[in-house]
């Protein structure tokens, strides 16, 4: 049962952004191709790991999400973004694309992760080692994995092994390559697509529920050495669902983001409702 009511902007801003902060984690998993097979699989986890590695510590950025939710209902939100990934520190708003009043305002502290809803007076506490997403969005996908996509990284499976052997495609000019990578553990199949050494799409299909969501990472932009990407797009088929998210004025590690950047502050009367 959830703990509010959803409203489909609201179940957006979830899925794209509530666990923004988080780093995409990493872990040594098996590869059981042959030698030349794991030669190639091992090059394409490092360029993922790679392109991680660029993305920004702290960024701030205001975005535009667009899309149509199951029942082909079109929906635009407006928003901006503080994050410090390695304080663990975020602050998202969400404004009405129309009236651009307040909608949801989201923030964590540490472990604590905040959901404010101004039209309810009411702030949802909890915890990031006990988050479910069911609790607040009908997508069942780990915490860890749409944290990472919403920080511009690439996640990559827990003790992963290597279920598929890499493809490759050529274009005609011989200009571009695209490689794929798939990967399982117990409880999904995730396929990577790597374009011109960076990664570019994600596939991920729960073994138990064989949801498939997909994730594509497009016009990416380097500033500095520094990596993110102007739009992801998420795309359900089962579910009928098309989020696209597409960032602007973004500033990548600013030195001028202060605590007062990611303070939440909601009116005394709110009410508070613990989740975890």
């Amino acid at each position: 049962m959830k703990y509010f009511a959803c409203t489909s902007i609201f179940s957006i801003a979830i899925i794209t952004l509530l666990c923004a902060g988080c780093a995409a984690r990493s872990t040594d998993g098996g590869v059981v191709q042959l030698s030349e097979e794991r030669d190639k699989a091992v090059e394409l986890i490092r360029k993922i790991e790679h392109a991680n590695s660029e993305t920004p510590k702290i960024f701030s950025a205001k975005f535009v999400i667009e899309g149509a939710s199951p029942k082909n209902k079109k929906f635009k939100t407006l928003g901006e973004i503080a994050c410090d990934r390695g304080a663990e520190l975020f602050k998202v708003t969400f404004v009405d694309s129309i009236f651009k009043s307040p909608m949801a305002v989201v923030g964590r502290d540490g472990n604590k992760i905040k959901v404010y809803m101004p039209v309810e007076k009411t702030i949802y506490e909890d915890d990031v080692q006990f988050i479910n997403l069911k609790n607040y969005i009908d997508v069942n996908i780990e915490f860890g994995f749409i944290s990472a996509v919403a920080t511009w990284q690439i996640p990559i499976l827990q003790d992963y092994k290597i279920k598929q052997s890499v493809l490759q495609k050529t274009s005609s000019s011989g200009k571009e390559e695209e490689n794929y990578i798939v990967l399982e553990n117990d409880l999904y199949y995730e396929t990577i697509s790597v374009k011109n050494d960076l990664p570019n799409k994600i596939m991920i299909i729960n073994k138990s529920s064989k949801e498939k969501a997909e994730f594509y990472f497009e016009n990416p932009e380097r500033k500095n050495n520094v990596l993110y990407f102007n739009t992801i797009r998420y795309i359900s088929a089962q579910r009928g669902e098309r989020i696209s998210v597409k960032f602007t004025s973004v500033s990548t590690n600013p030195p001028l983001i202060k605590e007062r950047d990611f303070t939440l502050k909601v009116p005394p009367t709110t009410k508070t409702v613990r989740v975890n």
